[in-house]
Parts: structure tokens; sequence; C-alpha cells
């Protein structure tokens, strides 16, 4: 075996080895009266299966169906398409008039394995939509637990909702001894419900615990006569906010190229999104790998340290040179 096969087989292990691990991509999305009606248009569906697919968790809003089916009826086909499979957990049917709606976090299995969900006790009848929290174990990964917060304000009570969410992540760290939380949902944080104003009201904002995600410039709606950032993150917690690679507003219309009659018909929202990377807690290099429709390859980090690779490569090196 000639030196320069040995250096071609060094350099293809070490890559294979290099490149072993990805990052958590998660969303929140409302997808605007998800029942019956939007989950028998399949052109709806099919956009609603392709943007889902590329995350490894996300939290859909806004679902209404008395029957419950249509929710199972998008899983099943978000998992026709997609080798690695994911499972969900759906919230009660919530609110105080006949108009109810649910929370339900679609997850990969190879990423996640639930372990607790739970909705928020609310003293005092505060939250229109209780907050849907949810707790996720992390497969191979160094963040041991993911936690979930999700929250759909009613519009003319996000003031005072928002503020309330203070007290959710309060009850979620006596419940689960945890400190790290995602705070994540349709928040109408904007325009007309949370005037600039009144930002000083909200004590999610003022509380120095919690950092922002999504900022106030952005626009997480779809139609061209709005320019509202209804959709954000919230973190608190030091090791979770160490973890945030990246974060944005997915423009699906753009990205998938449909129509403007075609996105407004699947939500009046664009979905928002954010990457987590476990190298802030130095066990595995960051590398990210999509498939053509953007989608995660759903691969995990395993705990490679930067020695233990180069180790690995060594090793590997030393063996070809042996059998030369």
């Amino acid at each position: 075996m000639t030196a320069s096969m040995n250096l071609v087989i060094f350099v293809v292990v070490s890559s294979v080895v290099l490149t072993s691990c990805e990052n958590i991509n998660l969303a929140s999305f409302n997808v605007r009266i998800f029942g019956q009606q939007k989950v028998m248009n399949q052109d709806v569906v099919d956009v609603l299966v392709q943007i889902i697919s590329r995350y490894d968790v996300i939290l859909i809003q806004e679902i209404r169906d008395k029957s419950e089916t249509a929710i199972e009826e998008l899983l099943r086909q978000v998992n026709e398409v997609n080798d690695d499979a994911f499972s969900h957990v759906i919230s009660d049917r919530l609110g105080r008039t006949s108009s109810k709606e649910q929370y339900s976090f679609f997850y990969k299995n190879s990423v996640f394995t639930l372990v607790d969900s739970y909705l928020y006790d609310d003293p005092g009848d505060i939250f229109e939509r209780e907050p849907f929290n949810v707790r996720l174990r992390v497969n191979n990964w160094a963040l041991p637990d993911l936690v979930l917060s999700a929250i759909h304000t009613k519009p003319d009570d996000a003031v005072i909702e928002l503020s309330r969410m203070v007290d959710v992540y309060e009850d979620l760290v006596e419940r689960w001894d945890l400190k790290d939380v995602l705070i994540l949902g349709d928040f109408n944080a904007d325009c007309s419900y949370v005037r600039q104003k009144e930002w000083p009201e909200v004590r999610l904002r003022s509380d120095q615990r919690f950092q922002w995600y999504i900022g106030d410039d952005a626009d997480t709606t779809v139609r061209e006569s709005t320019d509202c950032a209804y959709d954000r993150f919230t973190i608190a917690g030091e090791d979770l906010q160490k973890a945030v690679s990246s974060y944005k507003v997915f423009d699906f219309e753009t990205e998938f190229g449909i129509s403007k009659e075609l996105a407004e018909s699947v939500s009046d929202h664009y979905p928002i999104e954010m990457t987590l990377s476990d190298e802030a807690f130095n066990t595995a290099s960051e590398h990210s790998t999509t498939d053509g429709n953007g989608r995660g390859s759903g691969v995990r980090c395993k705990g490679l340290t930067s020695w233990y690779l180069f180790w690995i490569s060594s090793l590997l090196c030393g063996i070809c040179y042996s059998i030369s």
C-alpha cells in the first residue's frame, strides 16, 4: 500500500469521525386553525410535512379539532416521508370559549425520549390557554434534558400573560429541579398587542434571567399587510443560552417557491426556528448536515472530544502505515 493511499484512507476515515454529529434543530409554528378542513387540503398538508421534516422537535399551535384526528393524520403523513420516525405529545383542549385549542410537540424518536409533560395549574385563570410544559430526554447529547414551555397568548391579554410566564418558569424549576427552560410560541408580542411603552410591564422581558430571541424588528407574519414579531423564543438558564447557535424566521413561501395564496392557506404565521449546539459543553465538534429538502440527517453528537478524535485518527494512521 503506497503512502499516498494511506493518506487518502486517513483523510476519509478522519472525515467520517469528525462529521459524525449534528446539532438540534427546533421550531415553533402557529398553523392557524389546524383542523379537518386544513388536513383535507393536500397542497397545504404537503407544505406542512415539508416544514415539520426540517426539525428534530417542533411546537404546533392553534390545533382546533373536536375529533382530535386531524393532528394524527398529519403525523401519519410526516412519518410516511421520514425514515426517522416522529412521535408527538399533545395537550388537553384549552380555552374559555367553545373554540378550544391544543398544543402539540412533534419530535424525532431517535433524538428524544419523552420524560414528562403537564399543563400549568393556572390560579386565578390568567391564561386563555394554559402553558403546556414538556420534558424531553436528549439521546446522546451533552445537555441531559430539553424542557420546553409552550404559550399562545390571548392577543388582548398578551402583556399580563407574558408577565405571568415568569411564574410558570418558577413552577417548572420547583417541579423538575432544573433551571434551563426554553419558552416558545405565539407570544403576540408586538404591534397593537404589546406596544413599545408596555414593555417595562412585561416581567418576562425585564427579568434578567431570560434572554429573548427573534428581535422586535422581525416579521413572523405571512401577509404583506402586517409586519409584527408575534412569535418568539425566550430562554432561562446559562447552559441552554450558551447552546444557542442560530435562530431566525423561516420564510417557507420564499424557501419552497410557493405562491402567496398557498402560503396564506398554510398559515398567517411563519415558523421560527433555532439551532442548539452542544459545543459549549466541550463534548463534540459542531457539524450540521441536511439533505436536499433541508431535513437533518438525525445523527447526534456522541461525546467525542477533540483530543479523542485526534487519538483515533492517529491510531488509524499508524495502522495504515503498519500494513503498507
